[in-house]
């Protein structure tokens, strides 16, 4: 079943960098990534050309749970948090 990893990553790791990253288990890609801003909101970027849907692909949210319900609904497809050392290394790709 294809379905959208989600770490956060604190130190360089398989993604290269730290951060807040997906990765979409179909396409076997790098699909977005999340920061919080200085307003304390979290804000997503995710890949809308991986979808069939014409949504922009970036927004801003309250909460992290927000964000991840975001982008599931966006690849429709369940998003799950991993560690990072789950999420696939770069040469993978």
């Amino acid at each position: 079943m294809n379905e959208i990893l989600y770490c956060h990553a604190t130190r360089d790791n398989s993604t290269g960098e730290p951060g807040h990253w997906f990765f979409d288990t179909g396409s076997w890609t790098l699909c977005g990534e999340m920061g919080e801003g200085d307003d304390g909101r979290w804000h997503v970027t995710v890949d809308p050309n991986l979808t069939n849907r014409n949504s922009f692909g970036e927004a801003d949210f309250a909460t992290v749970e927000e964000a991840l319900r975001y982008v599931s609904e966006h690849f429709g497809l369940p998003v799950r948090q991993v560690k990072p050392t789950e999420f696939p290394d770069p040469e993978d790709l």
